[in-house]
Protein backbone atom coordinates (compact mmCIF):
# COMPACT_ATOMS: atom_id res chain seq x y z
CA UNK A 1 0.00 0.00 0.00
CA UNK A 2 1.29 3.36 -1.24
CA UNK A 3 2.27 6.24 1.38
CA UNK A 4 -0.10 8.80 -0.83
CA UNK A 5 -3.04 6.54 1.07
CA UNK A 6 -2.87 9.59 3.55
CA UNK A 7 -3.43 12.18 1.46
CA UNK A 8 -7.11 10.64 1.16
CA UNK A 9 -8.21 12.81 4.12
CA UNK A 10 -11.93 12.28 3.26
CA UNK A 11 -11.78 8.88 3.23
CA UNK A 12 -14.72 7.19 5.40
CA UNK A 13 -14.31 3.09 4.75
CA UNK A 14 -11.44 1.47 3.86
CA UNK A 15 -12.01 -2.46 3.29
CA UNK A 16 -8.52 -4.16 2.36
CA UNK A 17 -10.26 -7.38 2.99
CA UNK A 18 -7.73 -10.51 1.05
CA UNK A 19 -5.34 -8.42 0.14
CA UNK A 20 -2.82 -11.45 0.99
CA UNK A 21 0.32 -9.78 -0.32
CA UNK A 22 -0.09 -7.28 2.01
CA UNK A 23 2.80 -7.08 4.47
CA UNK A 24 2.41 -3.81 6.38
CA UNK A 25 -0.02 -0.41 6.20
CA UNK A 26 1.82 2.93 5.91
CA UNK A 27 2.41 5.24 8.81
CA UNK A 28 0.49 7.78 6.70
CA UNK A 29 -2.65 6.08 6.87
CA UNK A 30 -2.83 7.54 10.52
CA UNK A 31 -3.60 11.03 8.62
CA UNK A 32 -7.02 9.76 7.69
CA UNK A 33 -9.12 11.52 10.68
CA UNK A 34 -12.17 11.21 8.70
CA UNK A 35 -11.73 7.09 8.57
CA UNK A 36 -14.27 5.38 10.57
CA UNK A 37 -14.18 1.73 9.16
CA UNK A 38 -10.89 -0.01 8.84
CA UNK A 39 -11.23 -3.55 7.79
CA UNK A 40 -8.07 -5.85 6.99
CA UNK A 41 -9.38 -8.93 7.32
CA UNK A 42 -7.58 -11.99 5.55
CA UNK A 43 -4.19 -9.84 5.48
CA UNK A 44 -2.52 -13.03 6.10
CA UNK A 45 0.68 -11.67 5.81
CA UNK A 46 0.14 -8.72 7.61
CA UNK A 47 2.23 -8.53 11.55
CA UNK A 48 2.36 -4.97 12.11
CA UNK A 49 -0.19 -1.93 12.52
CA UNK A 50 1.37 1.56 12.10
CA UNK A 51 2.38 2.74 16.23
CA UNK A 52 0.30 6.06 15.95
CA UNK A 53 -2.94 4.35 15.09
CA UNK A 54 -4.73 6.26 17.82
CA UNK A 55 -4.56 9.43 16.46
CA UNK A 56 -7.55 8.27 13.93
CA UNK A 57 -10.30 9.82 16.04
CA UNK A 58 -13.01 9.36 13.96
CA UNK A 59 -12.19 5.28 14.00
CA UNK A 60 -15.26 3.84 14.95
CA UNK A 61 -14.21 -0.32 13.55
CA UNK A 62 -10.99 -1.84 13.56
CA UNK A 63 -11.71 -5.39 11.67
CA UNK A 64 -8.51 -7.42 11.63
CA UNK A 65 -9.56 -11.28 11.49
CA UNK A 66 -7.53 -13.93 10.18
CA UNK A 67 -4.51 -11.85 10.14
CA UNK A 68 -0.71 -12.33 11.87
CA UNK A 69 -0.83 -9.34 13.42
CA UNK A 70 0.50 -10.84 17.28
CA UNK A 71 0.29 -7.31 18.97
CA UNK A 72 -1.67 -4.27 18.71
CA UNK A 73 -0.16 -0.84 18.94
CA UNK A 74 -0.45 0.43 22.68
CA UNK A 75 -2.17 4.08 20.69
CA UNK A 76 -5.34 1.61 20.15
CA UNK A 77 -6.17 2.88 23.52
CA UNK A 78 -6.64 6.06 22.57
CA UNK A 79 -9.26 5.28 20.05
CA UNK A 80 -11.95 6.94 22.15
CA UNK A 81 -14.83 6.17 19.39
CA UNK A 82 -13.89 2.88 18.64
CA UNK A 83 -17.06 0.82 19.05
CA UNK A 84 -15.94 -2.48 17.41
CA UNK A 85 -12.46 -4.25 17.93
CA UNK A 86 -12.45 -7.87 15.45
CA UNK A 87 -9.18 -9.79 16.08
CA UNK A 88 -10.59 -13.29 15.24
CA UNK A 89 -8.66 -16.31 14.06
CA UNK A 90 -9.33 -18.88 11.19
CA UNK A 91 -13.23 -20.91 12.38
CA UNK A 92 -13.06 -23.32 9.65
CA UNK A 93 -15.98 -25.61 10.92
CA UNK A 94 -18.27 -22.77 10.48
CA UNK A 95 -16.68 -21.11 8.02
CA UNK A 96 -19.02 -20.45 4.46
CA UNK A 97 -17.77 -22.60 1.11
CA UNK A 98 -16.32 -19.09 -0.06
CA UNK A 99 -14.49 -17.82 3.37
CA UNK A 100 -13.10 -21.49 3.82
CA UNK A 101 -12.16 -20.90 0.26
CA UNK A 102 -10.25 -18.15 1.10
CA UNK A 103 -9.09 -19.22 4.08
CA UNK A 104 -7.55 -21.79 2.33
CA UNK A 105 -6.00 -19.91 0.31
CA UNK A 106 -4.82 -17.35 3.60
CA UNK A 107 -3.27 -20.44 5.01
CA UNK A 108 -1.30 -21.20 2.11
CA UNK A 109 0.02 -18.23 1.68
CA UNK A 110 0.72 -17.63 5.07
CA UNK A 111 0.66 -21.07 7.44
CA UNK A 112 0.73 -19.26 11.01
CA UNK A 113 -1.57 -16.65 10.48
CA UNK A 114 -5.29 -17.86 11.45
CA UNK A 115 -4.00 -19.54 14.67
CA UNK A 116 -1.33 -16.47 16.00
CA UNK A 117 -1.77 -15.72 19.44
CA UNK A 118 -2.37 -11.28 19.74
CA UNK A 119 -1.63 -9.25 22.60
CA UNK A 120 -3.71 -6.55 23.44
CA UNK A 121 -2.10 -2.89 24.95
CA UNK A 122 -2.22 -3.17 28.96
CA UNK A 123 -5.04 -0.61 29.31
CA UNK A 124 -7.99 -0.24 27.32
CA UNK A 125 -9.62 1.66 29.67
CA UNK A 126 -10.64 4.49 27.51
CA UNK A 127 -12.54 2.53 24.79
CA UNK A 128 -15.63 3.57 26.89
CA UNK A 129 -17.92 3.48 24.01
CA UNK A 130 -16.63 -0.37 23.10
CA UNK A 131 -19.44 -2.75 22.08
CA UNK A 132 -18.36 -5.29 20.46
CA UNK A 133 -14.62 -7.78 20.83
CA UNK A 134 -13.76 -10.77 19.19
CA UNK A 135 -10.70 -12.64 20.62
CA UNK A 136 -11.87 -15.88 18.96
CA UNK A 137 -10.14 -18.80 18.10
CA UNK A 138 -6.83 -16.88 18.45
CA UNK A 139 -5.61 -20.06 20.58
CA UNK A 140 -5.24 -17.85 24.10
CA UNK A 141 -4.03 -19.81 27.08
CA UNK A 142 -3.92 -18.99 30.26
CA UNK A 143 -3.40 -15.59 31.91
CA UNK A 144 -2.89 -14.08 27.77
CA UNK A 145 -5.33 -12.12 28.08
CA UNK A 146 -4.13 -9.63 30.28
CA UNK A 147 -6.00 -6.52 30.46
CA UNK A 148 -9.15 -5.90 33.07
CA UNK A 149 -12.29 -6.89 31.05
CA UNK A 150 -14.01 -4.77 33.78
CA UNK A 151 -12.83 -1.45 32.46
CA UNK A 152 -14.96 -1.70 28.75
CA UNK A 153 -18.29 -0.55 30.41
CA UNK A 154 -19.90 0.05 27.32
CA UNK A 155 -19.02 -3.95 26.00
CA UNK A 156 -22.42 -5.94 24.76
CA UNK A 157 -20.54 -8.45 23.09
CA UNK A 158 -17.74 -10.27 24.35
CA UNK A 159 -16.69 -13.77 21.55
CA UNK A 160 -13.73 -15.69 23.70
CA UNK A 161 -14.33 -18.68 21.69
CA UNK A 162 -12.13 -21.33 20.63
CA UNK A 163 -9.83 -20.67 23.46
CA UNK A 164 -7.68 -22.60 25.49
CA UNK A 165 -7.81 -20.94 28.81
CA UNK A 166 -9.10 -23.08 31.67
CA UNK A 167 -10.80 -19.96 33.45
CA UNK A 168 -12.28 -16.93 32.23
CA UNK A 169 -10.28 -13.63 32.01
CA UNK A 170 -10.72 -11.41 35.32
CA UNK A 171 -13.73 -8.78 35.05
CA UNK A 172 -16.40 -9.99 32.89
CA UNK A 173 -18.84 -10.25 35.75
CA UNK A 174 -18.23 -6.54 36.33
CA UNK A 175 -19.37 -5.68 32.45
CA UNK A 176 -22.79 -3.67 33.43
CA UNK A 177 -24.05 -3.80 29.60
CA UNK A 178 -22.95 -7.55 28.07
CA UNK A 179 -25.62 -9.17 26.93
CA UNK A 180 -23.72 -11.50 25.05
CA UNK A 181 -21.14 -13.84 26.01
CA UNK A 182 -19.42 -16.19 23.71
CA UNK A 183 -17.13 -19.20 25.28
CA UNK A 184 -17.65 -22.14 22.15
CA UNK A 185 -15.34 -24.25 21.54
CA UNK A 186 -13.43 -23.63 24.71
CA UNK A 187 -12.33 -27.35 25.54
CA UNK A 188 -10.07 -26.57 28.55
CA UNK A 189 -12.55 -24.52 30.31
CA UNK A 190 -13.80 -26.05 33.68
CA UNK A 191 -16.12 -23.11 34.82
CA UNK A 192 -18.04 -19.98 34.12
CA UNK A 193 -17.91 -18.56 37.91
CA UNK A 194 -18.75 -14.68 36.88
CA UNK A 195 -22.10 -13.73 34.80
CA UNK A 196 -23.18 -10.08 34.68
CA UNK A 197 -26.72 -9.77 35.45
CA UNK A 198 -27.34 -8.02 32.41
CA UNK A 199 -26.54 -11.29 30.58
CA UNK A 200 -28.89 -12.50 27.98
CA UNK A 201 -27.43 -15.22 26.19
CA UNK A 202 -24.20 -17.58 27.13
CA UNK A 203 -22.83 -19.87 24.03
CA UNK A 204 -20.81 -22.45 25.77
CA UNK A 205 -21.12 -25.13 22.74
CA UNK A 206 -18.60 -27.99 22.73
CA UNK A 207 -17.30 -26.50 25.92
CA UNK A 208 -16.66 -30.45 26.37
CA UNK A 209 -14.87 -30.06 30.49
CA UNK A 210 -17.17 -27.45 31.36
CA UNK A 211 -18.50 -28.76 35.14
CA UNK A 212 -20.39 -25.45 36.57
CA UNK A 213 -22.15 -22.16 35.29
CA UNK A 214 -23.10 -19.42 38.13
CA UNK A 215 -26.20 -17.26 36.88
CA UNK A 216 -26.56 -14.06 38.52
CA UNK A 217 -29.03 -12.55 36.10
CA UNK A 218 -32.06 -9.98 36.20
CA UNK A 219 -33.56 -11.77 33.42
CA UNK A 220 -33.54 -14.96 32.64
CA UNK A 221 -30.63 -15.80 29.91
CA UNK A 222 -30.47 -18.37 26.94
CA UNK A 223 -27.36 -21.23 27.97
CA UNK A 224 -26.63 -22.55 24.86
CA UNK A 225 -24.67 -25.65 26.41
CA UNK A 226 -25.23 -28.74 23.25
CA UNK A 227 -21.67 -30.92 23.77
CA UNK A 228 -21.22 -29.73 27.58
CA UNK A 229 -21.43 -33.54 28.82
CA UNK A 230 -19.49 -32.64 31.73
CA UNK A 231 -21.68 -29.94 32.99
CA UNK A 232 -23.12 -30.80 36.54
CA UNK A 233 -24.39 -27.85 38.17
CA UNK A 234 -25.94 -24.47 36.93
CA UNK A 235 -25.85 -22.14 40.05
CA UNK A 236 -28.83 -19.78 40.59
CA UNK A 237 -31.36 -22.01 38.34
CA UNK A 238 -33.28 -22.75 41.84
CA UNK A 239 -34.68 -18.87 42.47
CA UNK A 240 -35.71 -18.77 38.72
CA UNK A 241 -38.90 -20.56 39.37
CA UNK A 242 -40.53 -22.66 35.86
CA UNK A 243 -38.29 -20.79 32.97
CA UNK A 244 -37.04 -21.91 29.62
CA UNK A 245 -33.26 -21.18 30.29
CA UNK A 246 -31.57 -24.36 28.89
CA UNK A 247 -31.00 -24.80 24.84
CA UNK A 248 -29.50 -27.94 23.12
CA UNK A 249 -29.42 -30.38 20.60
CA UNK A 250 -30.06 -33.19 22.40
CA UNK A 251 -30.46 -34.17 25.75
CA UNK A 252 -28.12 -36.78 25.34
CA UNK A 253 -24.97 -33.92 25.27
CA UNK A 254 -25.67 -33.00 28.44
CA UNK A 255 -24.44 -34.45 31.99
CA UNK A 256 -26.75 -37.59 33.76
CA UNK A 257 -26.60 -35.30 36.54
CA UNK A 258 -28.09 -32.06 34.77
CA UNK A 259 -30.31 -33.63 32.85
CA UNK A 260 -32.62 -34.98 35.63
CA UNK A 261 -33.68 -31.49 36.57
CA UNK A 262 -34.82 -30.27 33.23
CA UNK A 263 -37.96 -30.99 31.23
CA UNK A 264 -37.93 -30.67 27.25
CA UNK A 265 -40.47 -28.33 26.03
CA UNK A 266 -41.07 -27.65 22.31
CA UNK A 267 -38.20 -24.82 21.29
CA UNK A 268 -41.25 -22.86 20.04
CA UNK A 269 -42.53 -22.45 23.17
CA UNK A 270 -39.68 -21.13 24.33
CA UNK A 271 -39.54 -16.79 25.12
CA UNK A 272 -35.45 -17.46 24.30
CA UNK A 273 -35.24 -18.14 20.44
CA UNK A 274 -32.64 -15.57 19.62
CA UNK A 275 -30.88 -16.45 16.66
CA UNK A 276 -28.34 -13.42 17.37
CA UNK A 277 -25.08 -16.22 16.91
CA UNK A 278 -26.93 -19.58 16.04
CA UNK A 279 -27.85 -21.05 13.18
CA UNK A 280 -27.89 -24.91 14.71
CA UNK A 281 -31.12 -27.22 15.45
CA UNK A 282 -32.11 -27.15 19.65
CA UNK A 283 -34.35 -27.79 21.94
CA UNK A 284 -34.96 -25.71 25.02
CA UNK A 285 -35.69 -26.94 28.56
CA UNK A 286 -37.80 -26.11 31.41
CA UNK A 287 -36.27 -26.20 35.01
Amino acid sequence: MHQSAGHLKELVHLSLKGCYSLNNLPESICNLKSLETLDISMCSRLENLPEHLGVMESLTELLADETAIRQLPSSVGQLKRLRKLSLSGCNSKQDSPFTSWLSLISSWLSPTSSTSKVLLPASLSSLSLLRGLDLSYRGLSEGEISIDLGSLSSLQELNLSGNKFFNLPSGIGLLPKLNYLLVKDCTNLLSVPELPSSLMELDAVNCSALERLTINSKRIPSLYVSGCKNLIEIEGMEGMGKRWVIVSEDRSNLSNNLKQSLVQVPLSLSPHTHTHTHTHKSHAYEC
